[in-house]
């Protein structure tokens, strides 16, 4: 816990610097003076943050449990088992739960003008920020834990750039994907199905190009996914693709990832979830405004985990469909609709799932959100082995819930 508050400690005494203005090439100290039309490159540099909390329940009456989990290097949490049912997430329990403490710090880049530099510290605490923490190689801030609340460093990089280049160094969140976990970031408090097969953060180094003000490609070495810089079991991988903004009612992404995760040997000890496996990881997104008020969200992923060892594949795909509807400026309304298959690729279940969701987002106030929603989730297989709802008792579930996200 000491390199958890030195962290925010760091953070804060920056940030006080900054604002003092201890930093300002234009401060009044300086031979320039005020009126000498320089910018200082820390005028850019903001703090903010939000606190996310809630309840969520489910028709079966099932409630939290818990268990002890011994990652790959024989660390262990205490996860909550999740009542509604592992493929909402661990997020999602029978009690109420504060979700997300985040605060960050970061300086936007600017290459407009030509160079420039950025940056972002993230700090996070809560039941959600699990999926944050470098669990693949059980290093940096996992096993940072407080009874049922985690903390972490989401995210700590570096920006350069000159122009149309940019080169992003340090642990960043992956661009795959549709839902975000950040809670301003995304509509529904339940995750989709698809959000559970995704990796959370890469670390290592992406270089940006902006062919023009529509297209950018991306290109990167990471040490796979949902790991840190110690990169102590040789992991190696690549995640790339484009961002499309073809008009301004349309857009469209895909990404991919290639990750090739070091040998392992369960005789030293260290055994670890994906030794000895190589992973493909696609999504395509695509959003669209259809009138002023209602938008269009599309989402497809495509997962594929070879074992070198028995060439066995272990595999899942889907879509996702998102409705929006701004009500007015205080309500809107949401659906998502969505198929996921899986065989083995996280051990959730095995087969084909689906899950409808309904959700509103009403803000009161500023700043503030209010997000009930109500779903139900479903397998078709009607074998007992493949269930997972209500401890493995159902194939299908109606649940619901209400959080409240305040950001700042």
């Amino acid at each position: 816990m000491k390199r958890i508050f030195l962290a925010f400690i760091v953070t804060c005494l920056s940030t006080s610097f900054v604002s003092a203005g201890l930093f300002d090439s234009c401060a009044p100290c300086s031979p320039c003076g005020t009126g000498c039309g320089r910018k200082s490159l820390f005028d850019s540099i903001s703090v903010y943050g939000w606190v996310q909390g809630g309840v969520y329940a489910n028709a079966n009456g099932a409630t939290i449990g818990r268990t002890d989990w011994s990652n790959h290097n024989g660390r262990t949490v205490s996860l909550l088992e999740n009542g509604n049912g592992t493929p909402l997430g661990a997020v999602q329990n029978t009690d109420f739960q504060v979700n997300q403490v985040w605060l960050g710090v970061k300086k936007e880049m600017d290459t407009s003008r030509g160079f420039d530099w950025g940056f972002r510290t993230d700090f996070a605490f809560g039941t959600d920020i699990w999926f944050t923490q470098c669990w693949n190689d059980a290093e940096f801030d996992y096993g940072w834990q407080d009874g049922d609340y985690y903390t972490s460093i989401p995210q700590v990089f570096a920006t350069i750039g000159y122009k149309k280049w940019s080169v992003k160094v340090g642990k960043f969140e992956t661009p795959l994907g549709y839902e975000a976990l950040q809670a301003p970031a995304r509509f529904f408090y339940s995750h989709s199905l698809a959000y559970m097969m995704e990796p959370y953060s890469h670390t290592g180094a992406v270089v940006d190009y902006a062919v023009n003000d529509k297209l950018t490609l991306s290109a990167g070495y990471t040490t796979t996914s949902d790991s840190s810089f110690s990169n102590k079991y040789d992991d190696h991988g690549f995640v790339g693709g484009f961002l499309w903004q073809a008009t301004k009612k349309f857009s469209l992404s895909y990404y991919l990832l290639y990750n090739r995760y070091g040998d392992y040997n369960y005789a030293s000890g260290n055994p670890r979830l994906f030794g000895g496996q190589n992973m493909f990881f696609h999504t395509l997104t695509m959003n669209y405004n259809l009138t002023s008020k209602l938008d269009y969200g599309f989402a497809w992923d495509l997962g594929d985990c070879k074992d070198r060892e028995t060439l066995e594949h272990r595999i899942c795909y889907g879509i996702a469909n998102y409705l929006t509807y701004r009500i007015n400026d205080r309500w809107a309304a949401g659906l998502r609709a969505e198929w996921m298959y899986e065989n083995g690729f996280t051990g959730m279940y095995d087969g084909d799932m689906y899950e409808i969701t309904f959700g509103l987002d009403w803000k009161p106030v500023k700043g503030l959100s209010i997000r009930p929603e109500i779903r139900y989730d479903w397998l078709p297989s009607k074998k007992p082995a493949n269930y997972v709802f209500d401890y493995g008792s159902k194939r299908e579930q109606l649940s619901g819930g209400v959080c409240a996200v305040y950001a700042f």
